[in-house]
């Protein structure tokens, strides 16, 4: 997101909050599958979208993306293991 405040919803649970900087639908572009959540703006938002493709092909070529992609990933998988475990 370039601008604005949305939210991760998934039926009636609020998963995250997220704010310039942040970015969501990583999981259906790495593995091809459909969404796992709903993502609903706050307020005004400004978001870029990249295809399937453009994504992977940004990766090939831009190892550095990926590398600080992975630090959000792990935190968001070991966020969602400690609501699991509630």
């Amino acid at each position: 997101m370039s601008k604005g405040k949305a939210e991760v919803v998934k039926g009636a649970q609020t998963l995250a909050t997220l704010g310039p900087g942040d970015f969501f639908g990583e999981m259906s572009l790495l593995d091809g599958y459909l969404r796992s959540a709903s993502v609903r703006a706050l307020e005004d938002t400004e978001c870029m979208v990249l295809s399937r493709w453009d994504f992977l092909a940004e990766l090939r070529t831009s190892a550095h993306i990926a590398v600080a992609m992975l630090p959000v990933l792990s935190r968001r998988l070991r966020e969602a293991d400690e609501r699991s475990a509630t």
